[in-house]
């Protein structure tokens, strides 16, 4: 604040920019002026057969890449099938009790489990 008062009593509050007198009036017709008088016309290229078919192209690798993945996920899937089939196909057989501890259920929750089926089957 000090030094604005000491700039302020150096040189007063007088605004020394000034714009000259009509300068807006007249500022449209002299960027008009100042323009060419002839629009530049770029000659228009002609298009390549790259800039032709360059959508194509990247449709094709699009496709390409989604039929890669889906046959590189149908063959882990595949094998991951495989294999379960072959965990629960060995013929042994398993107790309700081993099932039961193998999911963490204890006997509350398959009594509750039952008994809501039953009274679900009545309604």
């Amino acid at each position: 604040m000090k030094e604005e008062d000491l700039i302020r009593k150096q040189f007063g509050n007088t605004n020394p920019f000034r714009v000259p007198e009509g300068y807006f009036e007249n500022l449209s017709q002299q960027i008009m002026d100042s323009l060419p008088a002839q629009e530049i016309v770029m000659p228009a290229r002609k298009a390549t057969i790259w800039h032709r078919l360059r959508p194509y192209s990247v449709a094709a690798a699009v496709c390409a890449i989604v039929f890669g993945v889906g046959v590189i996920g149908m063959k882990q899937l595949g094998s991951s099938s495989d294999q379960n089939v072959e965990m629960f196909s060995n013929n042994e057989e398993y107790t309700i009790d081993q099932v039961a501890e193998y999911a963490m259920v204890d006997n509350v929750a398959m009594y509750r489990y039952i008994s809501s089926q039953n009274s679900e089957d009545t309604h």
